[in-house]
């Protein structure tokens, strides 16, 4: 992509984003053949570019750990055990 208008970090976040638009000569796809009308297929074409520019061009927010709440803790661990008995309900008797 030898766009000058993109920084390097966004001519990479354009290319993983868009990747299966890029053909191997590294030729941008874009088609559309909404309205019968050329010009306004083209229009179309140049507004999907656009959005696809500004997408390529917002910065993802880092992901930050965090820990499980207490209460989901203790709603995992009661599920656990309602199912530990409703199994155990089903065993026949020689299975013990």
């Amino acid at each position: 992509m030898e766009s000058s208008f993109l920084n390097a970090e966004s001519k990479q976040r354009f290319l993983s984003l868009f990747r299966n638009r890029i053909t191997l000569a590294g030729v941008l796809v874009i088609a559309c053949d909404a309205y019968r009308d050329q010009k306004r297929n083209a229009d179309t074409c140049l507004e999907k570019l656009t959005e696809m520019i500004l997408a390529a061009q917002i910065r993802p927010k880092k992901r930050r750990a965090t820990l499980p709440t207490r209460g989901s803790q203790i709603r995992r661990q009661n599920e656990k055990i309602l199912q530990k008995h409703k199994k155990r309900e089903r065993r026949t008797a020689h299975d013990e």
